[in-house]
C-alpha cells in the first residue's frame, strides 16, 4: 500500500512541475490533489507557485511552432550524423589558440613542479642548511630591507 504524500514531497513536486495540475506526473496527480485538499499549508505553496508561473509565462513566451520545428530538425540532423565515438572523440586539429593555451599551461606546470624539486636544493646550496625555515630566514635577512623605506 502506498504511503500518503508528505507536504515536503508535495512542495518539491510543485516546485518541479508548477502549479498547473495538468503538468503534474500522472502517477503523482491524485496524491498531490489529495494533499492540496487535506493540508492547509498546501494552498500557500500553490499560491507561490502560481505567482512564479505567472512571472515565468510573462518573461518567457512560448516558442513559435516554426522555432520548435527548426530546433527539432537541427537536433535530428546532428544526432543522425554522429556516432557514439564522435561524441567523445577529441578534435584532430584543435585551433591554434587552444594549442598555445595548452602549451603555456604545460610549461607553467613543469616550472611549478620543477620549483618544488629544485627549491630545497637551491636553498641548501645558498645557505648551507637543509632546514627550509632557517634558509628562508637567512635569505630574508640578506635580501629584504630591515628599515622602512
Amino acid at each position: 500500500m502506498k504511503q500518503a504524500m508528505s507536504l515536503k514531497q508535495f512542495e518539491a513536486l510543485v516546485a518541479a512541475y508548477g502549479a498547473t495540475p495538468d503538468n503534474w506526473p500522472d502517477n503523482e496527480r491524485t496524491p498531490m490533489l489529495s494533499v492540496l485538499d487535506s493540508e492547509p499549508n498546501a494552498a500557500g505553496i500553490m499560491a507561490r507557485a502560481e505567482r512564479l508561473d505567472g512571472v515565468l509565462d510573462h518573461y518567457l513566451p512560448p516558442a513559435s511552432a516554426d522555432l520548435q520545428s527548426r530546433i527539432l530538425s537541427d537536433m535530428e540532423a546532428m544526432l543522425g550524423n554522429e556516432t557514439d565515438t564522435d561524441i567523445i572523440a577529441f578534435p584532430q586539429n584543435p585551433p591554434r589558440r587552444a594549442r598555445n593555451a595548452w602549451a603555456i599551461v604545460t610549461g607553467l606546470a613543469a616550472c611549478f613542479v620543477g620549483g618544488f624539486i629544485a627549491a630545497p636544493l637551491v636553498l641548501d646550496a645558498m645557505t648551507g642548511s637543509p632546514d627550509l625555515m632557517a634558509s628562508l630566514d637567512i635569505i630574508s635577512a640578506a635580501f629584504l630591507p630591515t628599515e622602512p623605506l
